[in-house]
């Protein structure tokens, strides 16, 4: 593996600020990475070996403004099975105090990238407000982890 895409939405700047330093710590690691906060980035999945979503949820369960048209493409293109040789992973900040929308986007990004027929590397992991003071280191432990994942499946491919 050696691309990956994070996309990230972000309303308060959290997300933002985690997905940045997750692109710095990948490519110090030389991979090859871009990082983007636009809905454009449907067209583009196939060229990455890795998507990694960095997402708040905001509102009643919305999924932050810059994030919410990548979404409806995922959705609107679930079926046709297009990102089957797609891997991803999910990480979903929230706040537990919010108990029923608690990472709500980040769940419905999981949800509809598998339904979009791809796999998923990890599960979606959800960061607590109310837990985590460190947004940022917690988010580059599971990018770490993403790709020891990712690198071991591939060392298992090549054996």
């Amino acid at each position: 593996m050696s691309s990956v895409l994070v996309v990230y939405g972000s309303v308060s700047g959290t997300a933002a600020i985690v997905a940045e330093e997750i692109v710095r710590e990948l490519t110090e690691k030389d991979f090859q990475t871009e990082l983007s906060d636009s809905s454009d980035v449907y067209t583009k999945i196939p060229n990455y070996d890795l998507v990694l979503v960095v997402t708040s949820t905001t509102g009643a369960g919305n999924f932050p403004d810059n994030i919410d048209g990548f979404y409806q493409e995922l959705f609107q293109n679930k079926n046709n099975q297009r990102l089957t040789e797609t891997q991803f992973s999910v990480l979903a900040l929230g706040d537990t105090s919010f108990t029923t929308t608690y990472c709500r986007a980040g769940e419905l990004f999981h949800d509809v990238f598998i339904q979009s027929g791809s796999d998923p590397i990890l599960e979606c992991f959800k960061l607590d407000a109310c837990e985590v003071m460190d947004p940022v280191g917690a988010g580059i432990e599971w990018a770490h982890s993403v790709v020891a994942k990712v690198s071991n499946q591939l060392s298992q491919d090549v054996v």
